[in-house]
């Protein structure tokens, strides 16, 4: 009988179980309940509880376990201690992520002014959680590139058929599908009855147009690595990917989502311009003709299927941004000006405003001024910093895959300024730094080489 020694047991294991992490965040991202809630620290109901708890979604529990293995192979594997450690070098001495680990300590900091401590220091130790899913995603980009990314793209697209199918059930239906178990959400009261948003299986429509949004870069994504991995095939490499875009096309219109729909269009543009640059003749007539048709028929499912002909409504009514009791918190005092009254603890400070008034409250829809609300303008300057950075993708468009998902990151910049789910939400911010990992694995690694 032949014995297996426990390094080789590790050395297969705990890469393994990486991977699917890695692969099993995104796929479940967009899922904001059921959560476990750790504590409850506001009482007040006229706050979500997203902004007076602490919980633990799924995918956080999903960071904890990547968290977990990762440190049991670098106790086991001196080998990928080095690994790992000329990642965590390559990512934290460039500016970008200079200014992720200093916003890090910066939220850590900000529990000593915060009204209420606890919910600034999970939201600090969630970030730096985080942090850490985004150094392992790029890791094993680095040291496996072709079958971590395929893993991972897998992951986010199988999710997102799975959350489209649902979204697009719930259009016809016109109501959810009594998937409470799986963490649908009822009906909100305050929703038109002409035509029904689908959220999927995450807590708000626009939530799950963020994640869709994403998905949609995923297949453009996937399309150019099997495009660059089997060149001799030509465009039949395309086709699934193609058809699981459409799908993923289709489940955000579901979601009838100005912020993801407009963040999508955006994002596009730099991808749209690199193509008419490098294609000619008939190539470039056939890519202007399929963008535009693409865009028609866009819009025919928007108006006629989702929507139900009822486009002033959605389309034309103005965006509530949710904008003056956050402001107000901000200017409220010079150190609230300065350097914020802690992270998570925005929703605290406008409920002492609004004291006795009997009214819904929501933090400001934008996620740049929500930062600037909670971590001041040190935090909202070192994000702001790190997005900017990774933008410069853009200026590389030899490497096809980085260049890519650039805009993907470009499409989260866009919706940042129209929402704030992105940072604001717990599931969603997991969902924000896996995608930053796969930017830094994409560039610290010669896959994205054309």
């Amino acid at each position: 009988m032949t014995s297996v020694s426990p390094s080789t047991v590790d050395e297969r294991t705990l890469p393994s179980l990486q991977n699917a992490a890695v692969m099993a965040l995104p796929f479940i991202g967009a899922v904001s309940s059921p959560r476990l809630v750790l504590q409850t620290i506001l009482t007040d109901p006229r706050i979500p509880e997203d902004f007076r708890l602490a919980t633990l979604s799924l995918p956080d529990i999903v960071v904890i376990g990547l968290l977990v293995v990762t440190l049991a192979r670098l106790i086991s594997d001196v080998p990928y201690r080095a690994h790992l450690g000329t990642t965590v070098r390559q990512i934290f001495s460039q500016g970008i992520g200079i200014a992720l680990l200093l916003l890090a300590g910066w939220m850590l900091v900000g529990v000593l002014w915060a009204q209420h401590p606890v919910l600034a220091g999970a939201g600090a130790i969630h970030y730096a959680a985080a942090l850490g899913l985004m150094v392992i995603v790029a890791d094993r980009l680095r040291e496996s590139p072709n079958a971590v990314l395929t893993g991972a793209l897998l992951g986010l697209l199988a999710g997102a058929m799975v959350h489209a199918g649902v979204a697009l059930l719930q259009v016809i239906k016109q109501n959810p599908l009594g998937l409470e178990w799986l963490g649908e959400v009822r009906r909100f009261l305050y929703e038109t009855t002409t035509f029904y948003r689908a959220p999927g299986l995450s807590m708000h429509p626009n939530y799950l147009g963020g994640y869709l949004l994403l998905a949609l870069w995923g297949c453009v994504l996937w399309a150019s690595q099997r495009l660059q991995l089997s060149p001799e095939k030509g465009l039949r490499t395309l086709v699934l990917p193609l058809i699981i875009g459409i799908g993923c096309a289709v489940g955000l219109l579901s979601t009838a989502s100005r912020g993801a729909m407009l963040a999508a269009a955006i994002s596009a543009i730099p991808l749209v311009r690199m193509l008419l640059i490098s294609l000619k003749g008939r190539m470039r007539t056939l890519l202007i003709i399929s963008v535009g048709a693409a865009g028609v028929i866009a819009l025919i499912v928007l108006f006629v299927v989702v929507l139900r002909g009822d486009v002033i409504t959605r389309l034309f009514t103005a965006r509530e941004f949710f904008f003056e009791d956050s402001w107000a918190v901000i200017q409220s005092s010079p150190r609230n000006l300065l350097i914020g009254v802690g992270e998570n603890n925005l929703m605290a400070a406008v409920a002492a405003m609004r004291l006795g008034e009997m009214v819904n409250l929501l933090p400001v829809h934008i996620v740049y001024v929500y930062q600037w609300a909670t971590l001041g303008l040190p935090g909202m300057i070192l994000f702001g910093f790190a997005l900017v950075g990774m933008l410069r993708g853009l200026r590389q468009p030899n490497q096809r895959l980085l260049f890519v998902w650039t805009c993907a990151i470009v499409g989260i910049a866009v919706a940042s300024f129209v929402d704030n789910y992105y940072w604001a939400i717990p599931p969603h911010r997991d969902l924000l730094l896996w995608a930053f990992g796969l930017w830094w694995g994409l560039r610290l690694s010669p896959i994205s080489a054309a």
